[in-house]
C-alpha cells in the first residue's frame, strides 16, 4: 500500500477507530525512501512514517499507557515526508561515538548527551542502563517477554508487535493486555525509529531486558 493510499484511508476514517492490521502491515516507508539490502548504498529500515500512521490511530486509553512508560513525546511525532538517506549517512559519519560529539570541522565539535534525545523525542532518560547486567537476556527471559507481549513466535517480530499495538484496548482491558500493549509499543518505536535493524521484520534485542517489568520501563536511559 502506498503512503498516499494510507493517508486517504486515515483521513476518511474515525480518528479513534483502530487502523486495520492489514493496512498498517502493507505500508512500509522503506518502499518509498530507502535502498534495497543488495545495494551498495547505505541501507536503513527506519520507518518514521509507518510509526506516525500507527500512532495517529492510538485511542486515548492507549495514549495514557504510552505516557505511563515515559514515551509520551512520541505521541507528537511529526510526519516526515522525506528523510535524506545521503544526509543521514554523512551525518552519522561525522559522529564521534567515544566523545559523544558531531564533528563540524577541524576545530569545532557539537557535543550531545542522552538528555538531548529526551528533549527531541520525549522518551525516558533516567538512571538505569538498558545494556546493564540486570537486563542481559537469557533464553528464559526472552520467552517471558514474548509471552507477556503476546508474541508467540520464536523471535521478536516487528509485525507481530504492530498487530498488538493495533488491537482494541479499553478501560475494561486486563492488566496483562495493557502490559502487552506497553511492551509492543516500545518494540515498534525502537524497530521503526530509534534502533532499526537492516533485516526485514527483525528487532534488535539489546534493549528487550528493560521490558521485563512494564512499571520500570520509564526508569531506563
Amino acid at each position: 500500500m502506498s503512503l498516499s493510499k494510507l493517508k486517504a484511508k486515515a483521513a476518511h476514517s474515525d480518528t479513534t477507530a483502530p487502523l486495520s492490521t492489514d493496512d498498517a502491515m502493507q505500508y512500509d516507508s522503506n518502499d518509498e525512501s530507502q535502498t534495497s539490502s543488495t545495494s551498495k548504498s547505505a541501507t536503513s529500515r527506519t520507518s518514521a512514517k509507518t510509526l506516525y500512521w500507527i500512532i495517529k490511530k492510538v485511542n486515548p486509553i492507549k495514549r495514557q499507557l504510552v505516557k505511563e512508560i515515559g514515551f509520551g513525546g512520541l505521541l507528537e511525532l511529526p510526519l516526515w515526508n522525506s528523510i535524506s538517506r545521503i544526509f543521514s549517512t554523512w551525518l552519522l559519519s561525522q559522529v564521534d561515538c567515544i566523545d559523544l560529539a558531531i564533528i563540524l570541522d577541524a576545530t569545532r565539535r557539537l557535543l550531545f548527551v542522552p538528555q538531548d534525545v529526551n528533549r527531541v523525542f520525549g522518551m525516558p532518560c533516567r538512571h538505569r542502563d538498558v545494556l546493564g547486567p540486570e537486563t542481559k537476556i537469557s533464553d528464559a527471559a526472552m520467552a517471558y517477554i514474548r509471552e507477556q507481549a503476546g508474541i508467540t513466535m520464536t523471535k521478536i517480530s516487528l509485525i507481530d508487535a504492530e498487530k498488538i499495538v493495533l488491537m482494541d484496548l479499553s478501560e475494561d482491558s486486563t492488566r496483562l493486555q495493557k502490559d502487552s500493549f506497553k511492551m509492543a509499543f516500545v518494540i515498534i518505536a525502537m524497530g521503526h525509529l530509534l534502533s532499526p535493524s537492516t533485516k526485514y521484520d527483525h528487532v534488535n534485542i539489546d534493549f528487550l531486558g528493560a521490558l521485563r517489568c512494564t512499571e520500570e520501563i520509564g526508569q531506563y536511559n
